[in-house]
């Protein structure tokens, strides 16, 4: 069955596992309201994915990647957690999920050309807001649980510079070796946020941590003394 929505025309399966019907490569994906679907195989790259009703990524599935050019939840609700039979959160997501926003959509660049910014955009609400390739809109439910990690954010104690590997706490944290972080920007420009992942961790004078990075920062990092 095929169902026109506006300008976009999207295949329904009267199915409600997506391993009863996984979708090709690029192709777009509509989750009407009466369906819950559970991401248990790993699909292709989609195109426009948009969620009326629930997407579920459970930890007890073996697939845990999703990629789109575009997600939309609209009215919907994506789930990344654990969850039972009945679609309910039981506790935190085990393991590690990852969502990929495309920049581009190959399918698409041969009419459009190489940038994700040629590529269409699409229209919300009364102020027609514009949302293009890589986003995620959210005019829904977004859930979305980990693992505890106590102080999920603290202030540096000084400032690091380019090149840094070392960052000083305020606070104490417990956060993981392995885990990553994001150091935010201090500067004007909100693109020197930089991800990094913990080496190691350990308390300093004065309540505070030591976390070492495995990766240099590349910008400069200010504590605001």
């Amino acid at each position: 069955e095929e169902v026109s929505r506006g300008e976009f025309v999207y295949s329904v399966t009267e199915w409600q596992t997506w391993k009863e019907g996984v979708p090709s490569a690029y192709e777009d994906v509509w989750i009407p309201s009466w369906k819950r679907v559970t991401l248990d195989v790993a699909p292709p790259p989609l195109g426009r994915l948009v969620i009326e009703g629930v997407l579920i990524i459970n930890s007890t599935d073996v697939a845990k990647r999703l990629s789109a050019t575009y997600i939309e939840i609209k009215g919907g609700s994506l789930i990344i957690a654990t969850v039972d039979a009945q679609g309910q959160v039981v506790g935190p997501f085990e393991g590690d999920a990852k969502i990929t926003l495309l920049g581009t959509n190959p399918a698409l660049q041969a009419i459009h050309g190489e940038s994700p910014r040629e590529n269409p955009e699409y229209s919300r609400g009364g102020g027609r807001a514009t949302f293009g390739s890589g986003t995620l809109f959210v005019g829904g439910t977004l859930t979305a649980i980990g693992a505890p990690v106590g102080q999920s954010w603290v202030e540096l104690r000084a400032s690091v510079v380019a090149g840094g590997t070392v960052l000083v706490l305020e606070g104490a944290v417990e956060w993981a070796v392995g885990g990553q972080i994001v150091i935010t920007p201090t500067d004007y420009d909100m693109h020197e946020g930089e991800v990094r992942t913990i080496a190691a961790r350990s308390a300093v004078a004065g309540g505070g941590t030591q976390i070492t990075l495995t990766k240099a920062l590349a910008k400069d990092h200010f504590a605001g003394e």
